[in-house]
């Protein structure tokens, strides 16, 4: 059997809010293909380590790999790696489900097949509706299939169910 590449690696990670400890001393490693859920109360930290794995926060200590990459030096190239979609996310509301994905699929080099992405996240009918018209499960897939854009080979998820529908089982589309 072979060894799986570790993907993430993450070593005595900590991120203070003044006097708050968010995030202490976290050490970690996730592998090719393995799916990881962070748990835990609100106020936890969950958000803050992951937005710090993604770069998007700078930590106070420790060192993050991820693809062996570091996220804050190296954040062009990481970001047409990994795939994210945030805890709250908002488009215009006069933005269009197709026109959503047309956008952001500009930002990547490799296009996406637009139409699978509607099919497998149950939209094919709202792609030519407006945001404002989609219903909060609808909003969130959207919001999930920008997140698969680009062909990311690492996709973070921060508080996926939110707004999904009880049926729709987004991991068993895409990563079972």
């Amino acid at each position: 059997m072979s060894e799986k590449e570790v993907v993430v690696r993450v070593q005595g990670l900590r991120k203070f809010y003044r006097d708050i400890k968010a995030v202490d001393g976290i050490d970690l490693e996730i592998e090719e293909g393995e799916i990881f859920g962070i748990v835990g109360p609100n106020g936890a930290g969950k958000t803050t380590l992951v937005e710090c794995i993604e770069g998007l926060r700078i930590p106070d200590e420790g060192k993050i790999s991820v693809l062996d990459v570091e996220p804050l030096k190296n954040k062009k190239i990481l970001k047409h790696r990994i795939g994210i979609q945030l805890q709250e996310g908002r488009l215009p509301d006069r933005l269009k489900v197709k026109e959503a994905l047309d956008l952001f699929d500009a930002f990547y080099s490799v296009p996406s097949n637009h139409n699978k992405l509607l099919e497998d996240l149950e939209l094919t009918d709202k792609a030519d509706a407006y945001y404002e018209t989609l219903s909060g499960g609808q909003k969130q897939r959207l919001v999930v299939a920008l997140s698969l854009l680009g062909n990311p080979r690492i996709v973070f998820f921060d508080e996926l169910s939110t707004g999904l529908d009880p049926h729709f089982n987004v991991l068993s589309k895409f990563f079972v």
